[in-house]
């Protein structure tokens, strides 16, 4: 039986977005109601103090973007009241329970009325306090989980998160879902609760040795890491980062973020249909269509070198030659390197000398029975994608211009 009439599905529905403001979750709310204006409703969970706050933050964080110019010059006037009977704000927080709504009238009515929930609210900073990457990502999903088990029309919850949860694994890395307490090295365990006993206690005693703000940043951030290839563009196409750590032949894993949000929406219609059974999906390109560390420096060079960043003087920054690579010491390539440097280089060397492929077979059958959506609009075939085409047209282009802001 082959997936078609994606929209339709969604016809009526009432979905609980959690992370709307994010890079994901505004993608897919602007997917949600382009494709599909006749949801029901759309709550919109957004940490803020307030109602009208969190208004202004969906406001100028996500529909005044350019993501939604496309429908804005569609409805034209109508656009906002549109927005306005499908969109509902729910001022909340993942890290709380029952996400932090204390509307009580509000849950109440979300309980009763959600049909679907997509959680894909992270923080994403590169270099994370632990604390909050606790208390955000794995609280988050526990609690999301909870606050999904009382809703009384749940058909599906959608739970988003990056691959390389999976860290230095080598191979090729199945779609198989992890076990509470489960570890990559299967020889030990996790208890989050001591977890969030030792973050209590290692705050506590930063507070009785009457710490600084500044002091609990910096010691809480050794527990975790975020990381991001714009991080390497920005500080190339700038001059500032002329080497790093590497390895030529590491598949970089890079999938469009249009595709990921076809990809979610395809999976929630076809687990609802029973066409796929799967759990986990790997969204990924590293297996079907592969492209390596040094190809991708190889396009972010020739960006550059045709689109040269402009600094704070007016002057274009000229970028001589390919960025160098180098697996253990950086002395050779790079004499003027600094604490700040050093530390990006053993953020990132997990990930840039990263030995993984992700098997994506589930993926892939859920593409056979999608056949007929691809067509329709939701291509998440990384096959599909003209890596050349897709650095120098698109996401180059993009870091340039919401990344790459502030001038040298």
């Amino acid at each position: 039986m082959e997936l078609g009439d994606i929209p339709k599905y969604f016809a009526g529905k009432t979905i609980l977005v959690t992370g709307a403001t994010g890079f994901l979750g505004k993608v897919f709310v602007e997917k949600i109601l382009r494709v599909q204006p006749n949801i029901n409703k759309l709550y919109l969970l957004v940490r803020s103090s307030n109602t009208h706050l969190a208004t202004q933050r969906l406001h100028f964080e996500v529909f005044k973007k350019d993501l939604f110019r496309l429908q804005r010059d569609e409805k034209g006037e109508n656009f906002g009241t549109f927005i306005s009977e499908k969109v509902v704000v729910v001022v909340g927080d993942v890290s709380l329970e029952m996400l932090g709504v204390k509307d009580a009238k509000m849950r109440e009515d979300m309980l009763k009325e959600i049909n679907i929930i997509v959680h894909s609210a992270a923080t994403t900073r590169f270099d994370e306090r632990f604390d909050i990457a606790m208390a955000t990502n794995t609280m988050g999903a526990f609690n999301v989980l909870s606050f999904a088990k009382n809703c009384l029309k749940l058909e599906i919850l959608l739970h988003v998160s990056t691959a390389y949860v999976y860290e230095q694994t080598k191979g090729l890395i199945s779609e198989k879902p992890f076990f509470m307490g489960q570890t990559l090295k299967g020889s030990s365990t996790l208890d989050i609760e001591l977890e969030k006993k030792l973050i209590e206690n290692k705050l506590s005693e930063l507070e009785a040795q009457k710490a600084d703000e500044q002091t609990i940043d910096m010691v809480m951030k050794k527990f975790g890491i975020v990381r991001a290839l714009n991080f390497l563009i920005d500080g190339y196409g700038k001059g500032i980062i002329r080497s790093f750590v590497g390895v030529p032949e590491t598949v970089s894993d890079i999938i469009p973020v249009d595709m990921v949000v076809n990809s979610m929406i395809v999976a929630m219609v076809a687990r609802s249909k029973n066409l796929c059974t799967n759990l986990i999906y790997n969204i990924s390109s590293s297996l079907r269509n592969p492209i390596n560390f040094s190809d991708f420096l190889d396009n972010t060079y020739c960006y550059f070198k045709k689109n040269p960043w402009i600094n704070k003087n007016g002057k274009p920054v000229l970028i001589a030659k390919k960025m160098a690579l180098f697996s253990t010491s950086m002395d050779e390539f790079d004499p003027n390197k600094g604490s700040k440097m050093e530390s990006a280089i053993e953020l990132f060397r997990p990930y840039t000398i990263f030995e993984g492929i992700f098997d994506d077979q589930n993926v892939e059958n859920l593409r056979m029975v999608a056949k007929r959506a691809i067509d329709e609009g939701f291509d998440f075939d990384p096959r599909n994608i003209n890596w050349k085409n897709y650095l120098m047209n698109v996401y180059i282009p993009g870091v340039m211009k919401y990344s790459m802001r502030s001038k040298m």
